[in-house]
């Protein structure tokens, strides 16, 4: 076996893994998309799960052009309540260009997040919880923007909520591609033994 033929058969399995992962993401997410909302104070928003895991993931997105959108009030919980499922510190990705997004106290628990930004690129803030597959969660937030007052439009919030594969599903998935590797090089090199 040439380490071309090796190479192959890596970049098919991790083409694989990719149109899977994309395939797959769907089936246990939600998701809220906001874009060029109007103004707006402490809007209550929700967003309901059904977890197909034993971890999830909450993933808030955002920018305001010129101004600030803020989402307060963070909450997750078992749907029909319960505690709050959110910790208090965020994971933040900053956006490719142009972040400006902050956490600040609003009496709650849970940080508030807020997004700012000089162009259309999304900073991201995010938290991992403990679920239990098959039980329905809900995200509530009170979203506001054009907070500073000056009234530009260009903004969107993306909220998602997706399940975490477990360890065992990414490890059968890579069992399946070598099996699948090591199937197509035995039929390529009995081919070439006929041939």
């Amino acid at each position: 076996m040439t380490i071309a033929t090796l190479m192959k058969g890596f970049a098919g399995a991790l083409t694989a893994t990719a149109i899977y992962a994309a395939a797959a993401a769907p089936a246990g997410a939600a998701m809220l998309r906001l874009k060029d909302q109007p103004t707006q104070l402490n809007t209550p928003e929700t967003l309901v799960f059904t977890a197909t895991s034993t971890e999830s993931i909450l993933t808030d997105q955002g920018y305001q052009s010129n101004d600030i959108e803020t989402l307060t009030s963070n909450m997750l919980t078992l749907l029909g309540g319960g505690p709050n499922l959110l910790g208090k510190t965020w994971q933040h990705t900053f956006a490719t260009s142009g972040s400006n997004a902050f956490t600040y106290n609003d009496g709650t628990l849970v940080p508030a997040l807020g997004f700012a930004a000089q162009n259309k690129m999304l900073d991201t803030y995010s938290q991992m919880f403990a679920t239990v597959p098959g039980d329905t969660y809900t995200y509530t937030f009170n979203y506001s923007n054009n907070t500073a007052g000056h009234g530009f439009k260009p903004s969107e919030l993306v909220v998602t909520l997706t399940a975490v594969p477990e360890a065992s599903t990414w490890a059968m998935l890579l069992l399946g591609f070598a099996g699948l590797g090591f199937a197509s090089y035995r039929v390529r090199r009995a081919a070439a033994s006929i041939a």
